[in-house]
C-alpha cells in the first residue's frame, strides 16, 4: 500500500485563461493579496521589486512560468512569504531583471508611465 502523501503539481499546458487566474488568485490567498506592483493581471504579468527600489523582476504569466513559480514557491518554505523571497522565487523562476524599471514595458505600465 503506498502511503505517498505528497501533492503533484497541477498540469498547466491545457488550462485556461480563466483556470490559470484562478491559480494566480488560489495562490495569492495563501500569500497574502498581491498589491498592484506585484500582479498586472491585465497584461499577466508577476513583478518582483527588490527592497532597495532598484530594479524589477518581471515574469510574463505563461503557463510555463506560472507552473515554474508555483513549483518553485511550493518547494522553497524556506524562502519565506517577504519581499526578498518573491524576488527570489522571480529569479529563481526565470524572470528577466531590469536594473532601470523604466527599460521595461510592462512595468512602465504599471507605474503608470507608458513611456520614457
Amino acid at each position: 500500500m503506498n502511503h505517498n502523501t505528497t501533492t503533484a503539481t497541477p498540469d498547466l499546458r491545457n488550462k485556461t485563461k480563466a483556470e490559470l487566474e484562478d491559480i494566480v488568485n488560489n495562490y495569492t490567498k495563501k500569500h497574502g493579496p498581491p498589491d498592484e506592483s506585484q500582479y498586472d493581471g491585465a497584461n499577466n504579468t508577476l513583478f518582483g521589486w527588490p527592497e532597495d527600489g532598484k530594479g524589477v523582476w518581471v515574469l510574463p504569466t505563461t503557463k510555463a512560468n506560472l507552473e515554474r513559480f508555483e513549483e518553485i514557491a511550493r518547494l522553497r518554505t524556506d524562502l519565506g512569504h517577504h519581499t526578498r523571497a518573491h524576488c527570489e522565487i522571480m529569479r529563481l523562476a526565470g524572470a528577466q531583471f531590469f536594473a532601470d524599471w523604466r527599460d521595461s514595458d510592462r512595468a512602465r505600465v504599471v507605474k503608470g508611465e507608458e513611456s520614457l
